[in-house]
């Protein structure tokens, strides 16, 4: 069989995202590359074939060695473009044939017994983790975290956090990937941020965890689940069985299990390179039972706290969800423990009125959880911005923005404030005001100014308005090569059909160059076809020229004519 065009095939049988996990696996550039003949070619050398190899276990080369590979290894092998679904390409078994690996029996586990007060002091330093990454998720809903070419934070932003949060570690890329995986922030574009919707914010501190510790275990790869179920030592010893399970280059999997490792210490699950109880249950899904074992040493919610008059509310614990979530709306965290410290904000109160809440039943909340009353500072600060609330009223009027205030004074001001220059601001009438901005700018504008400013619809309806995140500067893309690569060829480089000239000439052309065997089907002038079994000589003036192999007698086929061209099978 023609190994380039079997492998052409079944490049085209996949899906875009499984092309692109194959090409990120098997390839180090794609530089070069025009279609799906030049990316066969280029899995089909020495080096790629190696990269291909090294993600099979030592069991899976054994069989492909024998000769004995199951229908499960094969499929493994057709997504590794190592064969074509039913049997290994000729290349692969040659070159695992090439590799020389021991027959011997895989290292020992090393069971150890963890005192309960350690993995307890671990569980409790990841609930401390979990507040932290609750703080950092409030840091990005405000600019979200910018990346540098190597796929690290920026020293800005990494400043920006270490200053804000002074307990987190130093490098962010394994604690953002282990909230990625709980979908708690995306990456787009060299941006991290946080995602649009996700469970957290109504969910306890175990549940948190819960969810970062499901996401942990989304994102092992099948090999490192399975090892990590299987083997009690995360340490040493775990590494020492990838090193036997992996034998053509273990570099990957190790570099896997590292990060997967360091993600297992934040969540508690591994004290001194030992696998915990929590860290077994998790490893094997058993996700309710490791969360209760967590909730377990959290202290039990509380209902009431004590708002005081520097604006201040303190949780002498842990809050209820729901309670927390709503006064989270109207204040800010300050500090968190066992006790949590909340400020109200005039901004955060204003846009919960945005949301539709009224002056009074923000207090209302605040008297129900308080147990200390409502100091007449916070009356006050909650009935003044209610009072100034939509005072200024912002909407989109054609290509520009109308603004109008409730009073001529406030007007006057707002057009002749030095900081507003920039918005172009015109007097259309004593209340009203527009400006040729967007209406977004001039919502960021006026918000920044400590303005009471509300954005309406076209009725006059009052409408919540969250800021855009931040985009990278500079670039604005990050290019993926073979992302764009696999795009294009899909897109551009197949054929819409088996007999398309383009298509047809590469395959004349990889048999001619390989002297394979190919089957290819003529549409004759009656309207029926015919299958010639052809070893290939040449093409020229839009005509294949081959020896038939089954009657010996060389033929010249039209170009025209050739409807399909397969690989043969030949015994």
């Amino acid at each position: 069989m023609n190994t380039t065009l079997s492998l052409v095939q079944t490049l085209r049988e996949m899906t875009p995202s499984a092309q692109e996990s194959l090409l990120a696996i098997r390839l180090s550039t794609v530089t070069g590359l025009r279609d799906w003949f030049d990316v066969a070619d280029a899995l089909l050398t020495t080096t790629s074939i190696d990269r291909g190899l090294a993600r099979l276990r030592r069991n899976e080369l054994v069989e492909l060695v024998g000769g004995n590979v199951s229908d499960v290894g094969n499929a493994h092998l057709k997504e590794l473009a190592l064969g074509d679904g039913s049997a290994a390409f000729a290349e692969t078994i040659a070159r695992a044939s090439a590799i020389a690996f021991d027959n011997s029996e895989p290292p020992t586990d090393a069971l150890a017994t963890i005192d309960e007060r350690y993995e307890r002091a671990a569980l409790e330093q990841a609930t401390a983790m979990v507040t932290r990454i609750d703080e950092l998720l409030e840091l990005m809903a405000v600019r979200g975290l910018r990346t540098v070419s190597r796929g690290s934070i920026s020293s800005a932003d990494a400043t920006r956090v270490a200053a804000a949060i002074p307990d987190l570690p130093a490098d962010l890329s394994g604690l953002l990937h282990l909230m990625r995986g709980a979908e708690l922030v995306e990456l787009s574009n060299g941006l991290w941020s946080v995602a649009t919707t996700n469970p957290w914010s109504n969910a306890g501190t175990a549940e948190r965890w819960s969810l970062l510790a499901q996401g942990w275990r989304a994102s092992l790869t099948p090999a490192i689940l399975d090892a990590l179920t299987e083997r009690a030592d995360w340490a040493d010893a775990l590494t020492a069985y990838l090193q036997w399970l992996f034998p053509v280059d273990p570099e990957v999997v190790l570099s896997q299990s590292t990060v997967a490792l360091t993600q297992a210490d934040a969540l508690g699950l591994r004290v001194n390179g030992s696998r915990t109880t929590v860290g077994a249950e998790i490893a094997l899904g058993n996700l309710p039972a490791a969360t209760a074992r967590v909730s377990a040493l959290l202290p039990s919610y509380i209902e009431k706290v004590m708002v005081q008059s520097d604006l201040t509310i303190v949780a002498p614990g842990p809050l209820r969800p729901e309670i927390e979530s709503k006064l989270r709306r109207i204040a800010t965290v300050e500090s968190r423990s066992i006790a949590s410290t909340y400020r109200l904000s005039a901004p955060l109160i204003s846009r919960a009125m945005d949301h539709g809440l009224s002056a009074t039943e923000i207090e209302g909340f605040l008297g129900d959880i308080s147990s200390t009353g409502i100091p007449q500072p916070v009356a006050y600060l909650i009935s003044d911005v209610g009072t100034k609330h939509a005072s200024i009223r912002v909407r989109s009027e054609g290509r520009g923005t109308l603004i109008t205030c409730s009073d001529a004074a406030l007007a006057k001001r707002l057009h002749a404030d030095f900081a507003l220059k920039a918005l172009g601001l015109t007097v259309e009438t004593e209340l009203s005001l527009s400006s040729p901005h967007d209406v977004s700018v001039v919502m960021r504008n006026l918000l920044g100014e400590k303005y009471p400013a509300a954005l309406e619809n076209e009725t006059g309806e009052i409408q919540p308005w969250e800021p855009a995140p931040a985009t990278p500067t500079g670039s604005t893309s990050v290019v993926n090569a073979i992302s764009a690569l696999v795009e294009r060829l899909n897109a551009s480089a197949a054929p819409v059909n088996e007999g398309d000239d383009q298509w047809l000439v590469r395959q004349i052309e990889v048999a001619i160059r390989n002297r394979t065997l190919v089957n290819v089907t003529v549409a004759l002038p009656d309207g029926s076809s015919r299958d010639f079994l052809i070893d290939p000589r040449g093409l020229s003036n839009g005509r294949f020229r081959g020896l038939d192999r089954k009657s010996e007698v060389e033929r010249t086929l039209p170009l025209a004519s050739i409807t399909a061209i397969t690989p043969a099978e030949v015994a």
